[in-house]
């Protein structure tokens, strides 16, 4: 007998409602898939952003710094009174008055030529020179009997203890009277350093051309500790593409930064001498005495690719258009604009 109660009608889904509850859930989850990956696409772009504003932050202020200590001798503010006896005082490490010096990029070469101790730069890419100063508190302990006497310095400051060793280069200064030499020889012990003519022991460049300082200083005249850095890119080590690169006075050039693709370099001139940068000028025709700022242009793309779209942009530096990448890398260019304080009053 059948047990179905009179007026209940059968319950469940017809195959049309099911249908229905399924294109309805299939657009709820493309809706929240989609939502997913938005979200993940704008993190991705913003955390690339970031790095690349970071890293672009620490170049920058690593070459300001340098930048800025630029071309200091000390308390002569007059060239006429510094005596340069380095052995080619106009070569790379010599030429500590020029302060800050760059190399313009053209096709395959630069202008000036670039020094043999800058290596593998990436043509394209202008190259930055300062000599800057160590301004530590080393004075000379005894006072010079002959010009060409060894110095006695400040004790710890020589050797392992020291920022001083057969090498260094090193300004001695009397607020008068400028000297520029290299150490040839150097007891930690004593602190004593030697400064003959001739290249040390170990064949450092540049020597000396002479063993005789301007003057016989005394006792109290300052000594700085000069070193001549280098900024330029260079392909990475890791392969992961071109990287800013330093070399800090004689030891091997170390990749600073990856994810570097051009350095452009504009030298504030002022042939005036007002203090008052006239006009910035590429590297090759800039006169180094007359350079008051540096204008840096920096190109830093992120590690990985993380946008959607070919980068199809060119690039403006300073007038040099650099040429589109056509990858999916985040790419930014940075401006920074630094004086060169020991040019100024």
């Amino acid at each position: 007998m059948s047990t179905r109660v009179p007026g209940q009608r059968q319950t469940g889904l017809t195959l049309v409602e099911l249908m229905i509850a399924l294109v309805l859930g299939s657009l709820l989850l493309i809706g929240v898939f989609n939502v997913m990956v938005g979200a993940r696409t704008s993190y991705q772009l913003q955390s690339g952003f970031s790095q690349i504003q970071a890293s672009a932050r620490f170049a920058l202020e690593e070459m300001a710094f340098d930048i800025r200590n630029a071309g200091f001798t000390g308390c002569t503010r007059d060239d006429a009174r510094i005596t340069n006896v380095l052995d080619g005082p106009a070569d790379y490490y010599g030429n500590i008055l020029a302060g800050a010096e760059a190399y313009n990029a053209n096709a395959n070469d630069w202008t000036p030529n670039l020094p043999a101790q800058i290596i593998s730069p990436q043509t394209g890419s202008d190259v930055l020179t300062v000599r800057t100063s160590n301004e530590g508190d080393v004075f000379l302990r005894t006072a010079m009997g002959t010009t060409a006497d060894d110095l006695q310095l400040t004790l710890n400051s020589v050797g392992s203890t020291g920022s001083i060793d057969v090498g260094s280069i090193l300004v001695l200064t009397d607020c008068l009277s400028t000297s520029v030499f290299q150490v040839n020889g150097a007891d930690a012990g004593t602190a004593t350093v030697r400064h003959v003519a001739g290249k040390n022991s170990q064949s450092i460049e540049p020597g000396n051309s002479s063993g005789n300082l301007a003057k016989r200083y005394e006792a109290g005249a300052h000594v700085i500790v000069m070193e001549t850095v280098s900024y330029f890119v260079r392909q990475s080590s890791n392969g992961t593409g071109a990287s800013l690169w330093r070399r800090r006075g004689f030891g091997n050039s170390e990749e600073l930064l990856e994810g570097v693709d051009n350095l452009q370099i504009m030298m504030g001139q002022d042939p005036d001498g007002d203090q008052v940068v006239d006009a910035y000028v590429t590297p090759d025709v800039a006169v180094p005495d007359e350079t008051v700022a540096v204008r840096l242009h920096l190109l830093v793309r992120s590690l990985d690719e993380m946008s959607i779209d070919t980068d199809t942009r060119t690039f403006d530096m300073g007038g040099e258009v650099i040429p589109a990448f056509n990858d999916r890398r985040l790419r930014r260019a940075f401006t920074k604009t630094v004086s060169v304080r020991n040019r100024l009053p």
